[in-house]
């Protein structure tokens, strides 16, 4: 039982930071397209 918890806690963290890893990337994308734009 102890396994199973620790291994569904470790699984949530690997969403979540997955989450926010992809939308930190579409955040820098979009950043760093605006400043091509504005610089070109």
């Amino acid at each position: 039982m102890g396994f199973m918890s620790t291994n569904a806690r470790f699984m949530l963290k690997l969403y979540v930071y997955s989450i926010v890893h992809l939308f930190l990337d579409s955040k820098v994308y979009a950043d760093t397209s605006l400043k091509i734009r504005i610089v070109f």
